[in-house]
């Protein structure tokens, strides 16, 4: 998993918050969101075998007292015996956010799965 603030695994029958499928609980995964304190940024990368090349990275810009911006990516290749139709996996999320009690308050997170 990359840029996880934290993951929360909720046990039982969790109908009324996530719908009725929900029988045997839930596991709900929280990206890491903006932070106006500082700047920050963080890069990692792999390589391995079979032409592996695992990278990724993270930046955090607030942009003002009232504005944050986080944009974080990774990238995942393998030449492999066969083709699993995972490989060459690319995801870049971004996060806006205000700072709580502000007015107007916002955060929302783009990723390619909420198109």
């Amino acid at each position: 998993m990359f840029d996880v603030d934290h993951v929360e695994v909720l046990r039982g029958p969790q109908g009324t918050l996530y719908g009725r499928n929900a029988t045997a609980g839930a596991i709900n995964i929280q990206t890491a969101k903006p932070t106006f304190d500082r700047f920050k940024a963080s890069a990692s990368g792999e390589i391995g075998n079979y032409g592996l090349l695992n990278l990724a990275a993270a930046v955090n810009v607030p942009l003002s007292d009232t504005l944050a911006v986080r944009v974080a990516g990774s990238r995942q290749t393998r030449n492999g015996y066969a083709d699993n139709g995972r490989a060459g996996d690319e995801t870049t999320p971004a996060c806006v956010a205000t700072p709580p009690g502000s007015r107007p308050t916002a955060s929302r997170c783009l990723s390619p799965e909420n198109k």
